[in-house]
């Protein structure tokens, strides 16, 4: 054995995950939206405790462009388990998906890793024992995506759309059934998502929800803030929990 195959024997593969936290400066419905706070802590700074607690990551990427962010995420560098990555301008404009700035950590954090995660700020009511549980979900299920999710309260089969001022079924009358007869579906919570990031990278376009998706339900109220009202909801909720 040549002594470049003793180091390869010796030094340990970190196979850990990567985390990504998207956490731009621009946001539309809600202004400066990742650092607001909820609880005493901005949304980042929740995400990012999150994460560490969970103790699952090898890294965790804050891609931002707001200054401010990155400094949160250096406050928490944690002997560099925690990544302030400067977001290219690029990378910050408003028609930039998720999916793109994910691939983009990626590309400048190569590491050992097969698979990532991704947690949005503005879902802050996932906690480290949710991470846990479903990444162990994920690896057992051999998935290649795990997306948290709810189910509708309400069946979207029975939406009604206008049309010439007139009422008419979204999906036809076909659809219009007792609820009891239909389908549940499900709505993306925005909480927690697993990707193996070789088939994330293949069917970008898919957008997470590519070749065997595996829903995933949090035993307890989650919600996503995108407006004034939501952020008015999430501090009660908060206050709740």
């Amino acid at each position: 054995m040549n002594t470049y195959e003793e180091k390869f024997k010796k030094e340990k593969i970190d196979a850990r995950p990567v985390c990504i936290i998207p956490a731009r400066m621009g946001s539309k419905r809600l202004k400066n939206k990742n650092k607001l706070r909820l609880g005493g802590k901005s949304l980042v700074e929740h995400a990012i405790l999150t994460a560490l607690e969970s103790k699952l990551f090898q890294v965790i990427v804050v891609s931002s462009d707001d200054e401010e962010i990155l400094e949160i995420a250096y406050n928490h560098f944690n002997h560099g388990l925690v990544q302030p990555s400067k977001r290219p301008e690029r990378m910050s404009a408003d028609d930039i998906l998720v999916r793109e700035v994910c691939l983009h950590a990626l590309i400048c954090y190569r590491t050992q890793a097969t698979e990532f995660c991704l947690l949005q700020p503005n879902s802050p009511f996932r906690t480290a024992r949710d991470l846990q549980k479903a990444y162990k979900a994920f690896r057992k299920s051999g998935a290649n995506y795990l997306i948290t999710v709810k189910p509708y309260k309400e069946p979207p089969q029975l939406a009604l759309k206008i049309e010439d001022g007139f009422l008419t079924p979204n999906w036809g009358h076909e659809s219009i059934k007792q609820s009891q007869d239909l389908e549940q579906l499900y709505y993306e919570d925005g909480a927690i998502t697993f990707a193996k990031i070789n088939v994330f990278s293949s069917e970008l376009k898919l957008n997470f929800h590519g070749a065997n998706c595996m829903p995933y339900i949090l035993p307890h109220p989650t919600m996503e803030i995108h407006t004034k009202k939501d952020l008015k909801k999430a501090r009660e909720l908060w206050k709740r929990s």
